[in-house]
């Protein structure tokens, strides 16, 4: 059964490489170019009522799920396992007050944001509220600015975003201080407009020793694959946790659930199939 969900889900995705996904004009400087992990480009926003140009870094989280940019002139991005953390280059590291960070939590979106709500109702009056995001979409926003119990505004504020993702939730919070909050505030509002969340096929995670693991089973490697299929109009990455150290793209194509062999389909315990993405066809390209 998973095999054939896997095949349908590559099916339509042959279907819209190959008719193309409308043109960049339709989307804006949103359309959101594919950008690897690392890249920078320049884009204008608008703060205090006056256009700003910034310069964005890409990030690309496998282990977490989400990509997203931030602005590397005013931010320092402190990766860790299980986190990204991206701090106020006024700030210190070590106890930042101006700070944006991304979690995963391995529950819904409705448990993980009863968990975060009930932590932070400790210290504050919460606002719980269905919110949409530009790219990530439907998500549970906590905003978190008032005192508990009526005590006027915190020194410390937070504003949380609950993103449904891979067999859990990505946690995104923004924290930032009172004095700040139409400078570092609004800034991290752009950062959450640019969050996506991967897709994937199965949900997985890296170990500590650089292994990677899904279902019960540790793979050596993760490989990225790209390469165009017969007939399609755009490329298509295949990622897959491997114990082989290379695949070839005929091989990765068909073992995803395209082949009418069972000789192109891996063992478990060899190889297994976690993200697949189709690059957008736009005619501005």
């Amino acid at each position: 059964m998973k095999k054939k969900c896997i095949a349908f889900i590559l099916s339509a995705l042959l279907v819209l490489s190959v008719a193309g996904c409308g043109s960049a004009g339709e989307t804006g400087e949103a359309a959101y170019a594919v950008r690897q992990d690392g890249e920078r480009f320049e884009a204008v926003i608008m703060l205090e009522g006056m256009e700003e140009t910034v310069r964005y870094e890409h990030i690309v989280n496998d282990a977490l799920g989400f990509e997203m940019d931030y602005d590397y002139e005013l931010f320092v991005r402190l990766g860790e396992p299980g986190r990204e953390r991206f701090v106020s280059v006024y700030d210190d590291p070590g106890s930042p007050e101006n700070y944006f960070e991304v979690t995963f939590i391995p529950e819904d979106a409705g448990a993980a944001a009863a968990s975060v709500g009930g932590e932070l109702s400790k210290e504050y009056d919460i606002i719980t509220e269905q919110f949409t995001l530009e790219r990530a979409g439907s998500c549970i926003r906590i905003d978190a600015s008032a005192a508990r119990d009526g005590g006027g505004t915190p020194d410390l504020l937070q504003t949380v975003y609950i993103i449904p993702a891979a067999s859990g939730s990505l946690i995104a919070a923004a924290h930032y201080s009172y004095e700040s909050a139409e400078g570092f505030g609004r800034r991290f509002s752009f950062f959450m407009n640019t969050l996506t969340v991967m897709d994937r096929l199965r949900n997985y995670s890296a170990n500590a020793d650089g292994t990677w693991e899904c279902e019960g089973h540790v793979y050596k490697y993760r490989l990225e694959i790209t390469g165009r299929m017969p007939g399609a109009a755009a490329d298509s990455t295949f990622v897959y946790l491997s114990n082989m150290e290379q695949i070839p793209f005929d091989r990765a194509w068909k073992a995803a659930g395209l082949s009418s062999s069972t000789d192109d389909y891996f063992d478990a315990d060899d190889a297994v199939l976690v993200e697949l993405r189709t690059e957008k066809v736009s005619s501005g390209r």
